[in-house]
């Protein structure tokens, strides 16, 4: 069961005395959800508190809950630990090499960091290969020179995997997070697959049924998952900003 987690609205604080949780179906990306208004005010007791977080647990386990998503306005976050919490890194993952081309004002040379040479990294640096004249790659556990090797022979494009000249990158592109910043130059566009806020449009339109307030790029990732959205629903995606490098 996936959850939709909010607080009641403010025009429903009468629900805080009864101290009901109120649930709601609906059909969202083609999935069934169940919206959980949680009545919440201002001014609630600790004692009233706990006892609301109580009842939010138990309907939690009545309903079978296994995923979580929260609105961002949500006080308590915490009482959803144990849930799945999807945050939609791995679409922004899989369409690193879109937002990359996108963002860019040139497609000279593009940075690239991963952790581990999987197959989708790799197929990833394929992508790139074929939009930009330069890669600079950095993997952390040394196999840059071994993944540069394979794509120079495939694609035929120059893979740099010398330090010195990732500040000529354009875009970077962070598929994990590094546990240290490259220098990059300021006008350099950066993209975390982990931090990253996008904007994001279906060719369909069904983006529209996502509720203010929650996470987009989480919801559709899901639906993606679950094979409620293809990947070529996707008609758009832009960063909403470039990963702060300072």
């Amino acid at each position: 069961m996936i959850i939709l987690a909010e607080l009641a609205p403010a025009a429903k604080s009468l629900l805080t005395r009864s101290k009901r949780i109120l649930t709601e179906k609906k059909t969202i990306l083609g999935m069934n959800v169940t919206v959980l208004k949680v009545p919440i005010s201002d001014k609630i007791r600790a004692g009233q508190l706990e006892r609301i977080k109580r009842r939010t647990h138990n309907k939690l386990a009545e309903l079978c809950a296994n995923t979580v998503f929260i609105r961002n306005d949500f006080p308590y976050p915490e009482w959803f630990e144990g849930y799945r919490k999807p945050d939609g890194a791995g679409l922004v993952r899989r369409l690193s090499d879109r937002l990359a081309v996108n963002s860019s004002d040139r497609h000279y040379g593009v940075y690239v960091y991963l952790k581990r040479p999987d197959s989708e990294c790799v197929n990833i640096l394929r992508k790139l290969c074929e939009q930009f004249r330069f890669i600079y790659l950095s993997v952390k556990n040394g196999e840059a020179d071994v993944i540069a090797d394979g794509l120079m022979k495939t694609c035929g494009v120059s893979i740099v995997t010398v330090s010195d000249r990732i500040p000529e990158a354009d875009a970077a592109v962070f598929l994990h997070e590094p546990d240290e910043m490259p220098i990059l130059n300021e006008k350099c566009v950066c993209i975390s697959a982990e931090k990253s806020e996008v904007s994001i449009s279906l060719s369909d339109g069904r983006e529209a049924e996502i509720p203010d307030g929650y996470s987009r790029k989480a919801l559709i990732a899901h639906a993606l998952l679950h094979g409620y959205v293809r990947l070529e629903d996707i008609r758009n995606i832009s960063l909403k900003n470039s990963l702060d490098i300072g």
